[in-house]
């Protein structure tokens, strides 16, 4: 084999092959060939690669709407009756005088506070999770 520098040639240092003979056309076959399975080795790799990625895209794509249902579904089931206790407690505390001496009352507040306080919990729940959809 001869390999001569000062031939022009594409890219970076290539050296193009003068062949001398039948032994170095083979030679170039083989290695024609080898390089072809390689090729077609790498290409396998990377669409069975490309396959585990989609598969990986699918279940975090699934897991994600389950994620996105269960919030609605913990949402609805939380919030109705939170707001039917909060209408409950507003109608009571407007049917009945405050006098300073009556118990019932001050329950009906203390009640009133503290739906209050879950509700605006929940809300900020609810805008944590809508943030974390936005997200996605």
């Amino acid at each position: 084999m001869v390999f001569s520098r000062n031939c022009a040639s594409r890219g970076r240092d290539s050296y193009p092959l003068i062949p001398d003979g039948p032994t170095t056309l083979e030679w170039l076959a083989g290695e024609n060939i080898a390089l072809r399975a390689k090729i077609e080795e790498q290409n396998t790799a990377l669409q069975r690669q490309e396959e585990q990625i989609r598969a990986c895209t699918a279940e975090r794509d699934e897991a994600q709407q389950a994620t996105k249902n269960y919030c609605a579904r913990i949402a609805h089931e939380l919030n109705t009756p939170i707001h039917q206790l909060k209408s409950r407690a507003e109608a009571m505390m407007s049917n009945f005088p405050a006098s300073p001496e009556d118990n019932f009352q001050k329950n009906l507040v203390m009640l009133f506070d503290e739906i209050r306080q879950v509700t605006e919990l929940f809300s900020t729940i609810s805008k944590i999770c809508t943030m974390n959809d936005s997200r996605e």
